[in-house]
């Protein structure tokens, strides 16, 4: 609640948990600050979703607020608002940006690109950075964040930092210090193994930034200078290749940070980068020069599977969003599968494979509930997967290494009700393979049987029953 990390959770239609499910989004609230008289009053919450579940949300708050006919308006910035007696929301859509940098060399990238504004010259006309940090605290907390820009460089991973830690940060222009020509990642030179800028003994107000302001958004906005004159004033510099100093006349951008951990040895850690509106080419062109390299949904969905985390939408049946996305998928390897000849399709009815091109979850819970169910849903409430992992965990004491099966019995005749109210759930789960190979998509996982696990313990190497060769119906109904 105090601002200083970001949040992430799984939002549902209202009062339909745990079923009708929206999608995973991130919040961030407004840092509390002493100075900011008007926090006392209200607070801010900044909600991020995935675009494929946007108008899905929107509608929902709507619903959950219950404004009148009236309330819902259009602001002057042409944003959609709505309010109720106790709660305004307003949608920034297309207002903000927001970037992702993964891998050990964020840091670096980072500390080529931000670099701190300078805010502290006099001149006759205030602009928005005069004013903003005139507050003592703010003063402050700049030259925490400048501090912090500066470690950067000297920590290896952004894994080393407080997770999901918000810094916020007012920098210069990133067009001035972008090189002509691409360049590679710089090397850490010198490795702060003690380091005394660790995130917890920051000022509370370092996570505070102007970003928040709705008014400073639309000056950083406005004032932003065109391509073609920044490449004027470059042009004039007599030393080809260094920092043009441009005074007042260059734009000051506030920037907030979101650290992403990783998994195991930080794997797929990385900082979020959120910009204002208009900014975002100017900062990722700038990031690809200084040796970042793009990627794409297919990236962070092996990224995710790499880091044994879940992937939106794709591994979220229980949504509208992921749902489309399966029926799709479907479409399109029913569609590859029908351009082969036919003697070169594979027969999926011989092999017992009912379902080969998408996951059959309602008729999977239907059969196990002895009925048809209308609606799947997914468990996500700890304290259940966290039985269940007690459960299944091979390295639990209250499990007898030589009796499991009785074990794990036991156990689950304990928290008996817990089974019972989600026995039509489906659970996220983890495959490791004993020997080799790796299943392929939309393979059928089966439960063993006792006779199967006593056959594995003797023999390390037995590689599981085989299912046998069904017949095709079709093809005796074609002899025929």
């Amino acid at each position: 609640m105090n601002g200083t990390r970001e949040g992430h959770t799984c939002v549902y239609k209202y009062d339909k948990y745990p079923y009708h499910a929206i999608g995973c989004v991130s919040y961030l609230w407004k840092p509390e600050t002493n100075q900011d008289e008007s926090n006392l009053i209200s607070r801010q919450l900044w909600i991020w979703c995935h675009p494929s579940c946007y108008n899905e949300l929107w509608e929902e708050l709507k619903i959950c607020f219950k404004p009148g006919n009236n309330d819902s308006t259009i602001s002057k910035l042409g944003q959609q608002t709505f309010s109720s007696q106790e709660v305004t929301v307003i949608s920034l859509k297309d207002t903000l940006n927001r970037h992702r940098l993964i891998g050990p060399s964020s840091n670096q990238i980072l500390y080529q690109v931000l670099k701190p504004a300078n805010i502290l010259k006099k001149d006759a006309s205030e602009q928005w950075w005069q004013k903003y940090y005139q507050i003592p605290s703010q003063s402050l907390a700049y030259t925490q964040q400048g501090e912090f820009i500066e470690s950067l460089d000297k920590t290896p991973s952004p894994g080393e930092y407080t997770p999901h830690s918000v810094i916020g940060v007012t920098v210069g222009d990133p067009r001035i210090s972008r090189p002509e020509r691409k360049t590679k990642v710089s090397k850490i030179k010198d490795v702060d193994t003690d380091n005394t800028l660790c995130y917890d003994k920051l000022v509370p107000d370092v996570s505070m930034s102007a970003l928040w302001n709705s008014d400073i958004r639309q000056e950083v906005k406005t004032t932003k200078m065109s391509d073609q004159k920044l490449n004027e004033l470059k042009s004039d510099i007599m030393v080809p290749g260094s920092f043009a100093d441009l005074g007042i006349e260059e734009s000051r951008v506030p920037v907030i940070l979101v650290q992403r951990p990783g998994t195991n040895g930080n794997y797929g850690s990385g900082w979020d980068v959120i910009l204002p509106q208009n900014w975002s080419m100017a900062f990722w062109l700038t990031f690809i020069y200084h040796g970042a390299r793009a990627a794409g949904s297919r990236d962070l969905e092996s990224l995710a599977f790499e880091q044994t985390t879940t992937y939106y939408p794709n591994d979220y049946p229980d949504t509208l969003a992921g749902s489309i996305h399966e029926q799709k998928s479907a479409e399109k390897l029913k569609n590859k599968f029908d351009k082969r000849p036919p003697a070169k399709r594979c027969n999926y009815v011989k092999l017992g494979i009912a379902a080969p091109f998408l996951y059959p979850w309602k008729d999977l819970t239907s059969s196990w509930n002895d009925g048809c169910i209308e609606n799947i849903y997914v468990l996500r409430d700890r304290k259940c997967l966290k039985v269940l992992s007690q459960v299944f965990n091979t390295n639990n004491k209250s499990i007898n290494q030589q009796y499991p099966i009785k074990s794990c019995q036991k156990t689950i005749h304990r928290n008996e009700s817990v089974f019972e109210e989600h026995k039509s759930s489906l659970v996220h789960v983890e495959l490791t393979m004993l020997l080799r190979g790796v299943p392929d998509e939309h393979a059928m996982i089966c439960i063993p049987v006792e006779k199967d696990i006593e056959l594995l313990q003797k023999d390390k190497t037995y590689s599981g029953p085989k299912e046998p060769v069904h017949k095709d119906k079709r093809k005796i109904w074609q002899n025929l």
